[in-house]
């Protein structure tokens, strides 16, 4: 489930479930414009970049929603992001290009490299 809002300047990309793509051009943003991404565990702040985040469901919920420990996925293949746990926003890490990131309801992973073999493909519908 995917929900766009938008509130002076700042736009937030509520991402409940699933996986979105997205290419910002920062020369393109005004002064003071914003767009973060939520999901339930990590928000991204967007600044100039190409991403890619995805909710992973924990392997109980597929059988049975809300049981498991889902996680955040959080892929930038192009530019720079920062990236915080929902819980703890004052606390960001920086990914870089073709870094990524796994949040989980109580911790940030390690940053690691997005290779060839990891980037996540885009899925049409």
């Amino acid at each position: 489930m995917l929900t766009i809002t938008e509130d002076g300047g700042r736009a937030t990309v509520d991402l409940q479930s699933g996986q979105v793509g997205l290419a910002v051009v920062r020369q393109r943003m005004k002064p003071g414009e914003s767009i973060e991404i939520r999901t339930p565990h990590a928000v991204a702040a967007v600044r100039g970049t190409v991403l890619v985040v995805e909710i992973v469901p924990g392997a109980s919920e597929e059988s049975q929603p809300g049981a498991g420990a889902a996680s955040t996925n959080v892929h930038l293949l192009h530019g720079k992001l920062d990236v915080s746990l929902l819980s703890d926003p004052a606390h960001p890490i920086q990914l870089e290009s073709l870094q990524s990131v796994t949040a989980s309801s109580h911790a940030l992973g390690t940053v690691r490299p997005l290779t060839r073999r990891r980037r996540p493909r885009s899925r049409r519908t």
